[in-house]
């Protein structure tokens, strides 16, 4: 962690000679005495350098800093962690948070999915494996105004033949927590690879965002590509006591596979601490789903009825519903999904 937050905030130190002084000028050097105690970026110091070969100008770390500059003002490339003391806050990771990372993962999952479409339409069966999760940890929170932001890390397998076991992800998630409001209306700000990701070059899917993509370097997967898309429809995190139903919908040509995966708290009967809603396609035609969810005591991840194309020969994530009171019990009464 100590090594995360100097990503973005290294210590450092500066020699400036006495002609460079004189160039800089007065008002500069003044700025420079008052800016060490002031909360100061890599994006400063760049921000301050690259004028010097034209003109030197007052910018960035030339320039007086704010005093009371928190993280929230600053150009950052997300994921970081901020410096500022009381900035975030550490949090449980416990069943609670499961609707948060189901919600992040199946967006990256969604990205995956779409990366492999002309795979399929080529008759290939993509290399890079959807998301898993096997833990995660180093959960956070922030108040941002009206927001309100998640992060945390979490692991999923390596492919076959990696020199590590696990592939760690890092993603941070933003929501609306409003009393009179039935959606958190959330929204994936960021995601990151946290382990190296250079060496799956060598067996992934082409046009994949290389940073998503786990894939095996020792043998090409057996499953055909419907096999695949069943096995996968049935894979899924066993971090905690786990309900898992998928129906087939006859519908449409035995196309479509609906699943949910709740979150069950074992000392109450039928009350759930979230919910996650998958639509596997088999066959090969863009399809529409809506999907409507009635519950008690929880907040949709995205305004309900929620509609979406399911492309082919793909899995893709829905939504979900997380506990709102988090000392009530809750549950999704109905759920309608129409193809």
């Amino acid at each position: 962690m100590e090594g995360r937050f100097e990503q973005y905030h290294p210590s450092f130190y500066m020699i400036i000679p006495d002609q460079v002084k004189e160039t800089l000028g007065d008002k500069i050097m003044n700025n420079l005495r008052q800016n060490q105690k002031k909360l100061v970026t890599m994006i400063d110091i760049h921000e301050a350098l690259k004028y010097i070969p034209d003109e030197i100008q007052p910018s960035g770390l030339f320039s007086n800093i704010p005093t009371n500059r928190t993280c929230d003002d600053l150009n950052l490339r997300l994921p970081n962690l901020c410096v500022c003391e009381g900035w975030d806050a550490e949090t449980l990771n416990n069943s609670r948070q499961v609707g948060m990372l189901d919600f992040a993962v199946g967006q990256l999952n969604n990205m995956i999915a779409v990366s492999q479409q002309d795979l399929y339409k080529k008759g290939r069966t993509p290399r890079c494996h959807r998301l898993v999760p096997t833990k995660f940890i180093n959960v956070r929170e922030r108040n941002r105004e009206k927001y309100f932001v998640t992060s945390l890390d979490f692991y999923v397998l390596s492919g076959k033949g990696a020199d590590d076991p696990h592939d760690v992800f890092h993603v941070e998630v933003q929501s609306i927590i409003e009393p009179n409001q039935h959606s958190r209306n959330m929204t994936l700000l960021s995601f990151d690879r946290l382990s190296k990701y250079g060496p799956y070059s060598a067996c992934s899917d082409p046009s994949i965002n290389m940073r998503l993509c786990v894939c095996d370097f020792c043998e090409a997967r057996e499953e055909t590509t419907i096999g695949l898309i069943k096995s996968n429809m049935m894979q899924y995190h066993q971090l905690f006591p786990t309900d898992l139903i998928v129906k087939s919908i006859n519908k449409i040509n035995n196309c479509i596979y609906f699943r949910t995966v709740s979150y069950p708290e074992l000392k109450e009967d039928k009350s759930i601490f979230s919910s996650s809603y998958d639509v596997a396609n088999i066959c090969e035609m863009n399809i529409n789903v809506t999907l409507t969810v009635i519950y008690g005591n929880m907040k949709t991840t995205s305004p309900f009825p929620i509609s979406r194309i399911i492309y082919p020969f793909s899995i893709i994530y829905i939504g979900g519903c997380i506990r709102d009171v988090p000392y009530w019990n809750s549950h999704a009464a109905e759920v309608k999904f129409i193809a």
